[in-house]
């Protein structure tokens, strides 16, 4: 088991202070936290370890920090299961920690970094991801919308800023999800989660704004009617202000929005010719 960022990550550290660097390099110090790395995909909760998540592909838990520090860990894990995964690990935890750390760069608020951890096994990577500070009390967009339908066009909202500041820096994170923007209240600035599946490009890249607003838009066909999907969308247009014009952005947002979620091949080529929509 090793803690310390691979060599994709570690050239970038350089800016974190050398506390934390130091830090996430001596996890492997409690056997508490080695136990969880080693067995992400089976481990059962405790009073000490919360599962958010648990899927074939990716693990997340909340845990106390070992040796009694006091507050919590986030440990997202990528248990590998296939052999080309094991000898090629680097587009799991290795590509989250590499954009949480570009995040940062870009003063993009996301969950603070701690470390990386990877687990080998005769030779083969069996697990992989990143170590991060829990974000509290804060809640997903949708969960605000949930817990009362009148703050559902305040708290969609508040994911246009985010998604204009990825724009303008050309930072092509293909899920940004009402359920991947975490605020404490609606009135802060939120925070985006999940950054395995990103890339980072060409500043103001048209098409990326159109992907990120009908995948934001995907999940609230049954709780945002079109009227205010359009509403929202041309907000979001105003906003930035992209290089198109504005029905042309409302078609394809729209189209994309209510279409099978494309491939990450196609969201992050942005190549799809943007007069094959004629109405929406």
């Amino acid at each position: 088991m090793r803690t310390k960022a691979p060599s994709s990550v570690r050239n970038q550290e350089k800016h974190l202070d050398k506390g934390l660097a130091l830090y996430s390099k001596k996890l492997t110090l409690f056997p508490a936290l080695t136990e969880v790395l080693k067995n992400l995909d089976t481990i059962p909760e405790s009073d000490d370890l919360k599962i958010y998540k648990r899927e074939r592909r990716k693990a997340v838990l909340l845990m106390k920090r070992p040796n009694n520090e006091g507050g919590s860990l986030v440990i997202k894990g990528f248990p590998l299961m296939k052999f080309s995964n094991q000898i090629r690990p680097g587009r799991f935890g290795q590509m989250e920690a590499h954009n949480m750390l570009q995040a940062e760069q870009h003063g993009i608020k996301s969950p603070r970094y701690l470390g990386f951890f990877e687990f080998r096994k005769f030779g083969l990577t069996k697990a992989n991801g990143v170590i991060m500070e829990p974000l509290g009390s804060h809640k997903t967009l949708m969960e605000f919308a949930e817990d009362n339908s009148a703050d559902a066009e305040k708290a969609f909202n508040l994911a246009i800023p985010t998604i204009a500041k990825l724009y303008r820096l050309g930072t092509n994170h293909i899920d940004v999800s009402p359920h991947n923007i975490m605020a404490e209240n609606l009135d802060d600035l939120p925070y985006l989660i999940d950054w395995q599946a990103c890339r980072f490009i060409g500043p103001k890249n048209d098409r990326q704004l159109i992907l990120q607003g009908a995948q934001f838009l995907r999940y609230l066909n049954n709780v945002f009617p079109l009227t205010s999907q359009k509403k929202w969308l041309s907000t979001l247009y105003r906003t930035v202000t992209p290089g198109i014009p504005e029905d042309l952005f409302l078609k394809n947002s729209i189209h994309y929005a209510h279409q099978p979620r494309p491939s990450h091949e196609f969201r992050y080529r942005l190549d799809f010719d943007l007069n094959q929509v004629q109405t929406f």
